[in-house]
């Protein structure tokens, strides 16, 4: 919600904006603005670009996983990120991604292919992380969840296109164990985001079907609408 706002209001809502202080003071009230003055509060140590930063990539991450697995509903997508693609979708083609605005759009489109290297480096090295505190560990741990969305992505776009697919070389493409590889595509197979199954030894995995086409999605939609009808009538 504080991300909807502009920078300045962003500034102003978390207490950054420059009060304008009186003229006319006591002397005790000008020793103690004098006294505030010296200190600051941990609020303002907040650096607004590194809110709005964060805001976008992890909008961008659950936008992307939500809209694969169901592309042709209408999800409640992020505001915020969706403003961007629509403002960096329009732009002129001017190379290589240069501030953190077009790097997180640029990673959102190599995530959609299954790049999981090319996604990974334009999250890694934006700009605003440098206001980050204890930059090493937070990183590491989004460099964790990009991996694991960048598979979720994968497999669900475009799993059904391979006869199978080793548990040995998924690992290996997203950098993941192959125990996390295997929960995560459990996780899947379980809630019917894909239709396939694992060998006896669960190390080979054959997607029949990924996500639902738009005919499969229609018939859901027309089968919803007139089950809810008839319970009415």
């Amino acid at each position: 919600e504080l991300c909807q706002k502009t920078g300045r209001e962003l500034r102003e809502l978390i207490g950054q904006k420059e009060v304008h202080k009186v003229r006319a003071q006591s002397y005790d009230e000008k020793k103690e603005l004098e006294d505030r003055d010296r200190l600051v509060p941990p609020h303002q140590q907040v650096s607004a670009v590194l809110v709005e930063v964060s805001n976008l990539v992890l909008s961008m991450l659950t936008d992307v996983v939500t809209e694969t697995k169901s592309p042709f509903e209408r999800t409640q997508r992020s505001k915020h990120f969706f403003n961007l693609c629509k403002r960096q979708g329009n732009m002129p083609l001017s190379g290589p991604p240069s501030d953190d605005l077009e790097k997180i759009f640029a990673a959102s489109e190599a995530m959609q292919k299954g790049d999981v290297d090319s996604t990974v480096n334009y999250l890694m090295t934006l700009d605003a992380w440098k206001y980050l505190h204890e930059k090493d560990a937070t990183l590491k741990l989004l460099e964790e969840r990009v991996k694991v969305d960048c598979l979720k992505v994968f497999v669900i776009t475009y799993g059904s296109n391979y006869e199978s697919l080793t548990l040995e070389r998924m690992a290996g493409k997203f950098m993941l164990s192959e125990g996390a590889v295997r929960a995560q595509v459990s996780r899947l197979l379980l809630d019917n985001t894909i239709v396939g199954h694992w060998d006896q030894a669960e190390t080979c995995l054959t997607i029949e079907r990924g996500t639902m086409s738009r005919l499969h999605h229609l018939v859901k939609e027309c089968n919803e609408r007139v089950g809810h009808f008839s319970a009415y009538n």
